[in-house]
């Protein structure tokens, strides 16, 4: 069994072995952290043995030079909070609103209002931005995720959404359970949300056609057999991506606030 948790928003991949010692790997090539843990172990136990103070520099200094997560944001900012944002492509106005109830985002039409508590700070709005693109993505994904499963004859076991450096990435897990081989996790990234959801299918169907090709044992990376199915499942998938890295990046994309 396996299952992701985040410390100082870093994902681990927790995986429940059948020995009785803890384990902390650090994946370079995969990009991902991973601790193996016996089935005794409680939560409140791992967290604590992943926030010992040398281990969790060891897990910050991991994140920072291989998974790019910042190690700190700078302020204040010399830019101000934007007025405008995209909610899958479409520009969307933000109307303030200082509240003294929990902070959260409505969108109404093309109207985002954002209910903040007074003294709000630059960050913690990027941070309520970045949930609430969070929580569409992962309405919007597993749907899509479940209809192409079917056309393509795969199946994950996992579906993370995150704020990570890549649109998506796929991590297939060996495990040494016979009844479940392998534990295949597709993580998304919660910018997606502000693209189209014609590029939030083309990134799914990129990450399961990683799946079906090492099903196939013809794994490729990005080669002729990726290229391939790519073209046959999305023939349009080249002029999608290419109208989204079309624009230019805004700031707060840049210092990484969502």
């Amino acid at each position: 069994m396996s299952y992701t948790i985040e410390i100082e928003d870093i994902p681990i991949t927790i995986t429940v072995w059948e020995k009785r010692w803890m384990s902390l790997l650090f994946h370079y090539q995969d990009k991902y952290i991973a601790l193996r843990v016996p089935h005794t172990k409680s939560q409140d136990y791992i967290k604590a043995y992943l926030t010992r103070p040398n281990r969790i520099e060891k897990i910050k200094a991991f994140a920072g030079n291989v998974l790019r997560i910042p190690k700190y944001i700078p302020e204040p900012f010399d830019e101000s909070f934007p007025s405008t944002v995209n909610v899958w492509d479409i520009p969307c106005d933000i109307e303030i609103i200082e509240c003294k109830s929990k902070p959260k985002i409505e969108l109404t039409g093309n109207l985002l209002k954002m209910y903040i508590r007074p003294g709000f700070t630059i960050i913690q709005k990027f941070n309520l931005l970045h949930k609430f693109y969070k929580s569409i993505v992962k309405e919007a994904a597993p749907s899509i995720v479940k209809k192409w499963e079917e056309i393509m004859n795969v199946q994950i076991q996992e579906l993370c959404i995150k704020k990570v450096k890549y649109h998506g990435y796929c991590t297939i897990q060996k495990l040494v359970s016979d009844s479940y081989p392998v534990h295949i996790i597709i993580t998304l990234s919660s910018n997606l949300a502000m693209h189209s959801l014609d590029y939030l299918e083309v990134v799914i169907v990129h990450e399961l056609c990683h799946v079906k090709l090492y099903n196939e044992n013809r794994t490729d990376g990005h080669g002729k057999n990726f290229l391939d199915l790519m073209d046959g499942y999305l023939p349009d998938w080249k002029a999608i991506s290419k109208k989204m890295n079309k624009g230019e990046l805004c700031w707060w994309e840049k210092q990484k606030l969502i």
